[in-house]
């Protein structure tokens, strides 16, 4: 099977600084479809599905090809992390869970980096949520994504839910080259 080859990856300078880079290679162009730069402040409401309350904690700008501002394919927030969504045909999802758990899947990042200041805080919150099915026009649809994150140290972490024991559940890769495409799964990528 030949998938699109979007790639996340960091990529260190030669002063030691880490950066977040990204290709969006998924066969047309994101700009006709809609993209544009949305951003979130502290303490601003972020209407995501099923939180329409949920207050951001830090500020992030970030880059949505939806008309859904909270589907971020890549952001930064304002304590320094960066993070993206890439597709992978394998991910697990569930319809519904206890509701301070769950979070759609095309939210993960805005979520996350809407609430999460540290990698540890990012850990720890891919622990306890789940991924929910994406709400689209004819009903709902599993959550055919997978994430990474950076931090200002270099620090990296890949979260996949693809384990079908698992539905929703994050495996998390701490221990990882620093780069993700779409499709396979983590694992499949490292063979």
């Amino acid at each position: 099977m030949e998938y699109p080859s979007c790639t996340a990856l960091k990529l260190t300078s030669r002063e030691g600084k880490p950066y977040w880079f990204r290709t969006c290679d998924i066969g047309n162009s994101i700009w006709e479809q809609g993209a544009h730069i949305v951003s979130f402040p502290r303490g601003g409401v972020m209407p995501l599905v099923g939180r329409p309350d949920h207050v951001c904690t830090h500020a992030l700008v970030g880059m949505s090809y939806t008309t859904s501002d909270t589907w971020l394919m890549d952001a930064v927030n304002d304590a320094g992390l960066a993070g993206g969504l890439l597709a992978l045909y394998e991910a697990t999802s569930l319809s519904a869970c206890e509701e301070d758990e769950g979070v759609v899947g095309m939210e993960i990042v805005s979520y996350l980096l809407s609430t999460c200041g540290s990698m540890e805080e990012i850990r720890e919150a891919a622990r306890r949520v789940r991924i929910l099915d994406v709400p689209i026009p004819e009903g709902r649809s599993a959550a055919t994504m997978h994430c990474m994150f950076l931090d200002e140290t270099g620090s990296c972490l890949i979260l996949e839910a693809a384990d079908p024991d698992r539905p929703g559940q994050f495996t998390l890769y701490e221990e990882n080259l620093g780069l993700m495409t779409n499709s396979p799964p983590y694992p499949g990528q490292l063979d």
